[in-house]
């Protein structure tokens, strides 16, 4: 009481002291928070420019390289037309061939040629030809047709027992499928795969490309045009654009 000032003095400077030791913690972590913020915003950043590089080498590396079919698209395009306006033989060159058969020299004059294996020349027309006669190679006299569409179309007959005895008409596909074996690929392939080789025009089925033909069944050159079966190429189509059957498509 006789100092009342050092007592007075000394209540204010301990109340100061106390409030600032109450806010230091709050302090502490906020300094913690902001530098966790700042090493976020930095991992943040090399994140997305990373990403950026990376996609911009990628695009890069597309624009240089060529992605492209193995061959050049006129000389595709080329083949195909070659296989569907002329045909293919029935040798090597064409038994792979899912055209054969169904081009248009053949649904016009029918494809009654001499058939000479391992020929890579053109096909040669000539009056004589060596075919399968009830198992027996036999030589015939070729009569080509001089006439478009003037023969017999596909023929309703049962095919070899190889083919479980289908209808010839409707086994449209002359494709050669030597290796198929059901054992490792399975049974989803045609019937036909892996047997005997079937030839367009021509009857019953050879055992292999060196065997002869069957005998020449007429052409398949009838005398109409329509979207069926003498004539895959064809697609049928209303006035409206609706396509009622697609080419090289018969239901």
């Amino acid at each position: 009481m006789l100092f009342p000032s050092i007592y007075w003095t000394n209540l204010i400077n301990g109340t100061a002291d106390n409030a600032r030791e109450a806010e230091r913690p709050a302090a502490v972590l906020l300094i913690v928070l902001v530098i966790l913020s700042i090493f976020a915003s930095i991992g943040l950043a090399f994140i997305l420019y990373a990403e950026s590089e990376a996609k911009s080498s990628s695009n890069f590396r597309e624009s240089t390289d060529f992605r492209g079919p193995d061959l050049d698209p006129e000389m595709a395009f080329a083949l195909f037309l070659q296989d569907l306006i002329f045909g293919n033989k029935d040798d090597a060159s064409g038994v792979f061939s899912a055209l054969r058969g169904h081009d248009m020299l053949r649904n016009m004059y029918g494809l009654n040629y001499k058939f000479v294996s391992g020929n890579s020349g053109p096909i040669a027309f000539t009056d004589t030809d060596t075919v399968m006669v009830n198992g027996v190679p036999t030589a015939i006299t070729v009569n080509t047709f001089k006439q478009p569409f003037s023969g017999m179309g596909r023929l309703h007959y049962q095919q070899d027992p190889d083919f479980a005895g289908a209808d010839e008409y409707y086994l449209v596909n002359y494709t050669h499928f030597p290796d198929y074996n059901t054992a490792t690929v399975g049974v989803d392939l045609p019937i036909f795969a892996g047997k005997k080789l079937r030839d367009p025009e021509r009857l019953g089925a050879r055992a292999g490309l060196n065997q002869p033909r069957g005998q020449y069944s007429g052409g398949f050159c009838p005398p109409y045009t329509a979207a069926d079966f003498n004539c895959m190429f064809l697609a049928a189509m209303k006035a409206d654009g609706t396509i009622m059957v697609p080419s090289f498509h018969r239901d």
